[in-house]
């Protein structure tokens, strides 16, 4: 009944572990994606700003569009900018991933929950759990 007991503990210890962890990677890759975000902006910004100055106030309007295609600045603007957003896209989809193998797994915890917590004495562990996971992983268990 000991190892039985222990066993189940460490079921649960390793249940916790891969939640911590799938919480974590959730939150790295929100982070990655504001990050990705504050970049595509400021390219954006920046190439706005080049493209008011070096564009619009030094050139008559019939020439916009041929000083833009020819100004090597405003290429390369162009193209960071393309990038940056296609960066942010890609960070996006890596953690619309991470986001929803996170609530795969929180759920599927919560739906065997009886199944890992089955033995009678560990009710108050699942509660100290629960709590403890609430409180210093903001992983909620109590409902889906």
């Amino acid at each position: 009944m000991d190892s039985e007991r222990r066993m189940q503990k460490n079921e649960n210890h390793i249940v916790v572990k891969a939640l911590v962890k799938a919480k974590r990677k959730e939150e790295k890759a929100e982070k990655t994606v504001i990050r990705a975000g504050i970049l595509c902006l400021c390219v954006l910004a920046l190439a706005v700003f080049y493209m008011i100055t070096a564009v619009f106030l030094s050139h008559h309007s019939s020439q916009y569009w041929t000083v833009m295609i020819h100004d090597p600045v405003m290429i390369i603007l162009i193209a960071v900018l393309v990038y940056t957003f296609a960066n942010l896209k890609n960070k996006k989809k890596s953690q619309d991933k991470a986001e929803r193998d996170f609530d795969r797994l929180r759920e599927d915890v919560i739906d065997r929950s009886s199944d890992i917590w089955q033995l009678q004495h560990s009710t108050a562990d699942r509660e100290t759990y629960y709590q403890h996971l609430m409180k210093e992983h903001n992983i909620n268990l109590y409902h889906k």
